[in-house]
């Protein structure tokens, strides 16, 4: 009975000792499936933020080129996560970002060299005293009414960036100054060359025979009709063209297609037509289509 008595004592451990292993195994297993699960919730997570992360960055660094001309710096970066982090990453306050973005003497400055560069080719700069030289060219050659216009639209090229800044001038007001001076009539020779130009600059197609025929009688000061409206002068062609309905959507396309590089739907161009003719505020428009959802998968 002893024996059986020890075999028992020694049986009953072993049977202890297999229970407490499994129960050990199945407890290090649950540990193990629950650290994997956990591990791979927080490598979804962390694949999730970088994801949003990259998407923010890519936002931000194509609005900066896109609005000032260059890339944001770190710390700009990061004030730019900072406040997504606070608002969201929608599109309203992609709106409020881009708006807070575009006050800056920076983006006037650079929307001033996009449209220089567009219209001038890089012939001359109106900041420099290379203007200057031309405005005593004019005063000593053409002391007369033709010269002193001249002077005076010359004058205001000078005040340009200063006009820009302070809030005086805005883009459509740059455009004019741009066109009507005699740089740009160097550029684009003859009455012809002009209207051309400004069709192909400002509204994305060449003009049709009738355009043209009527835009060079209005620009040579002759009596002529553009768009139903009577003018004859070259100052009245340029009232009537940048008011214009098809100026704002050439506008709007052009914008759209340096966006996104492709040709706009129809329906968005009217949409984005429309607001800008009601605004007249360029910058709205390049905010519009910047803030777009289009815009953050392009």
């Amino acid at each position: 009975m002893g024996f059986f008595i020890k075999k028992a004592n020694f049986s009953l451990p072993a049977r202890e000792s297999s229970d407490v292993k499994s129960k050990n195994f199945i407890h290090i297993f649950l540990l193990c499936l629950i650290s994997c699960l956990s591990f791979s919730a927080c490598e979804n997570r962390s694949g999730r933020y970088a994801a949003d992360d990259l998407v923010l960055s890519h936002f931000v660094n194509k609005s900066f080129i896109f609005l000032l001309g260059r890339k944001p710096y770190d710390k700009e970066m990061e004030q730019a996560r900072s406040f997504f982090e606070k608002n969201g990453f929608t599109q309203s306050s992609r709106r409020a970002y881009l708006l807070k973005v575009s006050t800056s003497d920076e983006y006037k400055l650079y929307l001033y060299q996009l449209a220089r560069n567009d219209l001038m080719n890089f012939i001359f700069n109106p900041d420099s005293a290379e203007i200057q030289t031309t405005i005593d060219y004019w005063a000593k050659t053409a002391p007369n009414e033709k010269g002193r216009k001249e002077v005076a639209r010359l004058k205001k090229l000078q005040t340009i960036s200063a006009d820009l800044l302070n809030g005086r001038l805005d883009n459509i007001g740059l455009q004019k100054r741009l066109v009507h001076n005699s740089y740009y009539d160097f550029i684009n020779m003859g009455t012809e060359n002009f209207v051309v130009s400004m069709y192909n600059t400002f509204l994305d197609r060449p003009p049709t025979k009738y355009e043209l025929m009527q835009g060079k009688k209005m620009v040579d000061s002759s009596d002529a009709i553009f768009l139903g409206f009577h003018g004859h002068s070259k100052e009245d062609f340029i009232a009537l063209f940048f008011d214009s309905y098809p100026y704002y959507e050439g506008q709007a396309r052009i914008l759209y297609k340096r966006y996104y590089f492709c040709e706009p739907k129809a329906e968005y161009l009217a949409y984005l037509t429309l607001e800008y003719y009601r605004s007249r505020d360029y910058r709205k428009l390049q905010v519009e289509m910047l803030s777009a959802d289009e815009f953050i998968t392009s």
